[in-house]
C-alpha cells in the first residue's frame, strides 16, 4: 500500500477535521448533516481484531469511514491523527487470557460490528436529533451483547453514544422485567462505581431493600430458586448479594447505603479494577 506523503499537520482535510472538532459539540449527532458528511471524505479503514481464537491472524469485522470512527473516540483520533496517520487499519487485540472463551470472542466481535454499521449512518441522518441511536442486540441474544458493547465504547470513549443501553436496562429494573441473572451480567459487566448501568441498577436494588420485596415473581422465584426458599424479600436478596459474581453491584449498593458513593479517586481506581476484569480486555492499535 502506498502511504500518503502528507504530514498530518499538511493534511488539509485532516486540519477541517480537527477545525470541526473544536467547532461543533462533543456529540456528533448534533452535527449539522453538512458538517457529518464531510466525515466521508476521509475515505474508509478497516476495523480488525485478533483474540485467543485467532491469535495472529486478524480477522478483519469491517471497513468503516475513518474520519466518522475518528470524530466518536479519542483514543482512535490520536491513533490516526498523532501516532500512525498512514495506519491502514484499527486494530483490536483482545485478551489472550486463556480463560476468555469462544463465545465471549464472538460477543466482542459482534459488538464490533454494531458502531461499524452505525457510523455509516451517523454521517448520513438527514438532520440533527434524527441520527438513530446505534443498535441494541438482537433479541436472539442475551443481555451480555449490549454489555459487551458498552465495554467496547467505553475503552473506545464513546460511552455517549451507548447511554441508551442503559437507561433500558434501569428500566427493566424498574418494571420489574429484568432477570436476576440479567443483573449478575450487569454486576459482572460493571465499569466502576460511576457506571451509569451499575448505579441505576443499584439503586433500584436498594429501593426493593428498603421496601422488602424482589424485583417481581418471575425475579423472586429464580432468586429463590438460587439461594434459599425458606427467604423472601430483603432477606433473599442480601443472599444474592452474596455470591461473588454479585460484588459489584453489593459495593455500590453499600455505598449508597451508606452514603459514602461520591466519586473521586477511589471511584477512578476501582474502575480501572474492575475494568481489568472484563472479559475481554483490549488494546488499540
Amino acid at each position: 500500500m502506498r502511504q500518503n506523503s502528507k504530514t498530518p499537520a499538511a493534511d488539509p482535510q485532516l486540519a477541517s477535521l480537527l477545525q470541526q472538532l473544536h467547532t461543533f459539540p462533543p456529540d456528533v449527532r448534533a452535527w449539522p448533516l453538512s458538517a457529518r458528511v464531510t466525515l466521508l471524505r476521509g475515505g474508509l479503514i478497516d476495523l480488525t481484531i485478533t483474540s485467543p481464537v485467532s491469535p495472529t491472524t486478524p480477522l478483519l469485522i469491517a471497513s468503516v469511514p475513518k474520519y466518522a470512527l475518528m470524530a466518536v473516540s479519542a483514543p482512535v483520533l490520536t491513533h490516526l491523527a498523532v501516532t500512525n496517520p498512514h495506519a491502514p487499519a484499527v486494530h483490536f487485540a483482545l485478551s489472550l487470557a486463556p480463560a476468555m472463551s469462544a463465545a465471549s470472542v464472538a460477543r466482542y466481535t459482534a459488538a464490533l460490528r454494531r458502531p461499524a454499521h452505525w457510523l455509516n449512518v451517523l454521517c448520513t441522518a438527514p438532520g440533527p436529533g434524527r441520527v438513530p441511536d446505534m443498535p441494541l442486540r438482537n433479541p436472539d441474544d442475551d443481555i451480555r451483547a449490549d454489555l459487551a458493547l458498552r465495554h467496547l465504547a467505553a475503552h473506545m470513549q464513546m460511552s455517549l453514544y451507548v447511554r441508551h443501553i442503559a437507561d433500558k436496562y434501569i428500566a427493566s429494573v424498574r418494571a420489574a422485567t429484568l432477570t436476576p441473572a440479567d443483573m449478575t451480567a450487569i454486576s459482572l459487566y460493571g465499569l466502576g462505581a460511576d457506571d451509569p448501568l451499575l448505579l441505576g441498577v443499584a439503586r433500584e436494588l436498594v429501593r426493593a431493600k428498603r421496601e422488602g420485596r424482589v424485583l417481581g415473581v418471575a425475579a423472586e422465584e429464580e432468586l429463590l430458586g438460587r439461594v434459599d426458599r425458606g427467604s423472601a424479600g430483603a432477606a433473599t436478596l442480601a443472599l444474592w448479594l452474596l455470591e461473588p459474581e454479585n460484588r459489584k453491584l453489593a459495593e455500590v449498593m453499600g455505598r449508597l447505603e451508606g452514603g459514602t458513593l461520591s466519586g473521586g479517586e477511589v471511584e477512578a481506581k476501582q474502575r480501572r479494577e474492575w475494568m481489568g476484569e472484563l472479559p475481554g480486555p483490549m488494546d488499540i492499535d
